[in-house]
């Protein structure tokens, strides 16, 4: 269900974002600053296989 929900709001964004222009250093900011954040966040471990299901 959380996929869905992710795949929902994707197709929201793009819609209601389509028509919209922005400005090219604040989308280079946005993007350097998540990509920064994927690359630094420590994770270790073997997150599939210590995966807790309900």
């Amino acid at each position: 269900m959380n996929n869905l929900f992710l795949y929902m709001s994707g197709i929201a964004i793009f819609f209601n974002l389509k028509d919209k222009k922005f400005n090219p250093f604040i989308v280079i900011l946005f993007f350097l600053l998540s990509l920064s954040i994927f690359v630094k966040h420590p994770v270790h471990g073997d997150q599939i296989k210590h995966c807790h299901r309900l």
